[in-house]
């Protein structure tokens, strides 16, 4: 014996589609700051400087290199691990052309 379908409430109808895309419900919209009087425009950044314009070199003179190695022995429990990974990461760097031998 078959019973009858209880009473089964239809599923709701799909969103509208509007020129194809579903319609925003406001929940995903950035919100934007307002403006200040002082300011209408947001202002440009300022440009970036040059590394030559913030220092005149990129590297460790061998005197500064003597003074962290030094430094790196006396510091902490582990001045031989340091002082070798201070030689390791300076002496591919130098050059012979620029007088530093290895």
């Amino acid at each position: 014996m078959a019973f009858p379908p209880r009473n089964v409430p239809k599923p709701a109808p799909g969103p509208k589609l509007l020129n194809g895309n579903v319609p925003s419900r406001g929940r995903n919209k950035k919100t934007v700051a307002p403006r200040s009087r002082a300011a209408p425009y947001s202002a440009i950044p300022p440009r970036r400087t040059s590394n030559l314009d913030r220092r005149t070199r990129e590297y460790l003179t061998p005197a500064e290199v003597e003074k962290l190695l030094q430094a790196s022995s006396k510091v902490g429990r582990h001045g031989a691990r340091d002082r070798t990974l201070i030689l390791l990461a300076y002496r591919p760097g130098c050059s012979d052309a620029a007088g530093v031998g290895g």
